[in-house]
């Protein structure tokens, strides 16, 4: 489970690996998310632009990285990721 885990570090979210990855650790935990509805929306955010000031080579923390995904609002307004585990 360790290295499923990899798949958030900023570095490793557009790897195709971490589609995988996620859906591993998706069966793994107690999610109320079926894994093949967590890849898709995986792939969708693999997709999103970094901030220009977001330089994960620059070692970002990792908090402050997922933080910007977690705000992102669509083109109405709301928002675009949400919680739902």
């Amino acid at each position: 489970m360790l290295k499923q885990l990899t798949c958030l570090q900023p570095g490793n979210r557009t790897k195709s690996s971490s589609t995988d990855y996620i859906a591993k650790l998706c069966d793994a935990l107690p999610l109320s998310i079926r894994s093949d509805q967590l890849k898709d929306e995986w792939k969708l955010m693999q997709l999103e632009q970094e901030e220009a000031e977001m330089d994960v080579n620059d070692g970002v923390r990792i908090e402050k990285y997922w933080n910007h995904f977690m705000q992102l609002k669509g083109p109405v307004g709301g928002m675009v990721w949400y919680t739902r585990v």
